[in-house]
């Protein structure tokens, strides 16, 4: 099923192999002179502080702290209290988009109002992605903390191992995303204001965004643009085996447990020294998801500061950036304590 809005004015042209109508556009426009694209989020541990505890309105219950903290370490739980404060106020965004059709006629006869619809709705995409990007890093993380509540260890592990994967993509795609907004604010802004009378587009913004909405398997004989086209995991992790070498470890051993591999079976049976004799003993699952949770820690911290804190940063920008429709107050209360990447974003938006 190909999802909606994946094939609109920037990602449809009639050539079929092309990679989206921002390589059309730029044809026409040539391409912006000023757009830059800039520095990554480190993983060197950022603090991650609510300055309260949200007042959530989270219509599920609260994750056991002592579960999380089990599961994840201190600091990745208290990302995921966070979370589960921060993700009910997502409830009924809207975003709004004109069609393909009526934007090429509008740049064609008015293009500072080209400019504003075109940076409007790249703005939305972005706080859309980040969005997205953090409901699911919260649907993961509660369901490895449920997890191991129960000691369940089918669901803590298929749980860990989405959320590592879903981080190492969330990492992949909107990493640059924040500090890039941040360094260009100034022209953004002008064509939000309707004040930018020449053509300012970002194809690689753009490419971005399409490949984290919509990336996907290709059918047989099927195809689909480039930034449809989903990557290998081995591609999404790799940037975060750079930071931390143990997630390819863990990794590993969450699939031997989530596939088919010795570890799905022999996690409920132990042996003799010689393997002469054996036990059906179901209970020994409590002592691998403590192995499999011990193994985590040593990573957990880094791949959430990768899976979490750019979305994070892309809607505290955004905040920054008061553009009306795409503010999340409840990102006020939160804060990035000895982040130097932040801090230069920061030194970007007072310039």
């Amino acid at each position: 099923m190909v999802a909606p809005n994946c094939q609109n004015r920037r990602r449809r042209s009639r050539d079929p192999t092309s990679i989206g109508t921002s390589a059309r556009r730029q044809r026409r426009c040539g391409r912006s002179r000023w757009w830059c694209w800039t520095g990554q989020l480190s993983a060197a541990s950022p603090q991650v502080v609510m300055t309260t505890e949200a007042g959530s309105g989270a219509k599920a219950a609260a994750p056991n702290r002592a579960a999380a903290e089990a599961a994840f370490g201190r600091q990745a739980a208290s990302v995921l209290w966070m979370l589960h404060a921060l993700v009910p106020t997502f409830e009924n965004r809207r975003y709004e988009l004109i069609s393909n059709e009526d934007f090429l006629e509008l740049s064609k006869t008015d293009m500072r109002r080209g400019n504003r619809v075109y940076w409007r709705e790249m703005l939305s995409r972005c706080h859309w992605s980040a969005s997205l990007s953090l409901v699911r890093s919260h649907r993961w993380m509660m369901g490895a903390v449920s997890g191991y509540e129960t000691k369940n260890l089918m669901q803590f592990s298929a749980c860990l191992r989405g959320f590592l994967e879903s981080s190492a993509d969330s990492n992949d795609a909107l990493n640059p995303i924040a500090a890039t907004l941040a360094q260009n604010h100034h022209l953004i802004m002008k064509a939000i204001h309707g004040d930018l009378s020449t053509p300012f587009p970002s194809e690689e913004l753009e490419n971005r965004l399409i490949h984290f909405t919509h990336a996907r398997k290709a059918a047989k004989g099927e195809t689909i643009p480039k930034e449809h086209r989903a990557k290998t995991v081995t591609e999404y992790l790799s940037k975060m085996e750079a930071e931390s070498p143990e997630v390819r470890d863990l990794y590993s051993m969450l699939c031997d447990i989530t596939h088919p591999g010795a570890t799905s079976v022999l996690s409920f049976a132990t042996w003799n020294a010689d393997g002469t004799l054996f036990y059906f003993v179901p209970s020994k699952e409590s002592l691998v998801i403590d192995d499999v949770a011990r193994e985590a820690k040593a990573c957990t911290a880094i791949v959430t500061a990768l899976g979490v804190v750019p979305s994070l940063a892309i809607l505290k920008i955004l905040n920054e950036l008061r553009v009306p429709g795409l503010r999340t107050t409840a990102l006020n209360r939160v804060r990035f304590d000895g982040m130097p990447a932040w801090e230069e974003m920061m030194c970007h938006l007072r310039r």
